[in-house]
């Protein structure tokens, strides 16, 4: 803790340990009030009103739904896009239903899929709210990249599967149980397969 006049302050350790969680890393400062964090993941549970939106949006499809977020916010954290393509298409040959979520910096690649599945089985979910997007993503499996929507994924209960190429999971992962980590070779994601992945979301 740090003073600062009459008030204190708790200061975040600057480094994190290697393979710590981030969200331990952060939680440190606390112990020195006597709180200890006993579990790093993360809970969301969405109102009814927000539920009611995800119905409405979701109320035409009939197969199971399975969400695609292919952004990040960082380039080198994003699976390329064509391998989201062949993804996509292996997806809708198997009668699944796609939902892709896109904020204003995934909207270039929201774009190109748009493009590539007219006429899929597929709705593109632009912009939402977050509280919206968490009550869309329960029962559902999301598909994503290290990113804080996956976060919100995972503490919403969805089945996730996520892809990792530089950054560290044991760091930057969600800690819900719910969550499988696909670690790209040599952390390139441009080396990871598309059916590779198919074959985790089928398991």
């Amino acid at each position: 803790m740090k003073r600062c006049g009459s008030h204190t302050f708790l200061a975040v350790p600057p480094k994190l340990t290697d393979g710590e969680h981030a969200a331990r890393h952060l939680a440190r400062p606390l112990e020195a009030l006597g709180l200890h964090l006993q579990d790093a993941a993360a809970r969301i549970y969405p109102n009814e009103k927000d539920r009611e939106f995800a119905r409405k949006f979701l109320r035409d499809l009939k197969n199971r739904v399975i969400v695609l977020h292919p952004g990040s916010g960082s380039d080198r954290k994003n699976w390329p896009i064509e391998n989201w393509r062949q993804l996509g298409e292996h997806l809708f040959a198997t009668g699944r239903a796609v939902i892709v979520v896109s904020g204003e910096a995934d909207e270039e690649r929201a774009r190109l899929l748009e493009a590539a599945w007219k006429g899929k089985q597929v709705r593109f979910a632009r912009n939402l709210p977050l509280p919206l997007l968490a009550a869309l993503f329960e029962n559902t499996i999301f598909v994503g990249h290290d990113s804080g929507i996956s976060h919100i994924a995972a503490a919403v209960g969805a089945r996730c599967v996520l892809l990792f190429g530089p950054t560290d999971p044991r760091v930057w992962a969600p800690a819900n149980e719910n969550v499988r980590v696909i670690r790209a070779p040599g952390g390139n994601l441009g080396l990871l397969a598309a059916d590779g992945v198919l074959a985790v979301i089928e398991r």
